[in-house]
């Protein structure tokens, strides 16, 4: 990860082997995900920036190869997406979302996030549990690629095979 502060650029690195795979700013904190890895990277008082792995706040749990495709900050937590798995850090816990499935990238949108499941419909995340929307079940046989809020409210829905508006 390269980081551009005060015309100077700084080289971040997790080690040799990990790959980022997600990058996302939220407050002064930069929130990093890679394979059976995740945390955040924050300012000391140097001026340097250093890594917090999140990963040992698992109490032991395995990652079971998880890799970290997406981040997004909702109502005060902090989401990690793995194709796997769904992780969420409250501040100082981390635990898994319960979940049927493997899902889709999270994308936020209009103040709300939403993935999808593979193979089936369009879920809302509420009070920190996936809920699927219905009527979205003809999405199983497409990928949700992008989602977009509208003017209008409507969400513009983006596959594998055409556009959709959502309105609720």
């Amino acid at each position: 990860l390269l980081i551009l502060k005060n015309a100077q650029v700084q080289l971040l690195e997790l080690s040799e082997t990990n790959i980022l795979r997600s990058v996302e700013v939220i407050g002064n904190r930069i929130y990093t995900g890679s394979f059976e890895e995740f945390g955040y990277w924050e300012e000391g008082d140097t001026g340097q920036l250093s890594y917090t792995s999140l990963v040992g706040l698992l109490n032991g749990e395995n990652m079971n190869n998880d890799e970290i495709w997406s981040i997004t900050e909702y109502q005060s937590r902090i989401y990690f997406h793995s194709f796997g798995s769904i992780y969420v850090y409250d501040g100082h816990r981390v635990s898994r979302l319960a979940k049927e499935g493997s899902f889709m990238f999270l994308h936020k949108v209009g103040g709300q996030v939403y993935t999808q499941q593979i193979m089936g419909g369009l879920h809302r995340l509420e009070n920190n549990e996936l809920r699927l929307i219905p009527e979205s079940e003809f999405l199983a046989d497409e990928e949700v690629k992008s989602m977009i809020a509208l003017d209008n409210g409507d969400l513009l829905i983006g596959t594998t095979r055409g556009l959709y508006t959502y309105n609720g």
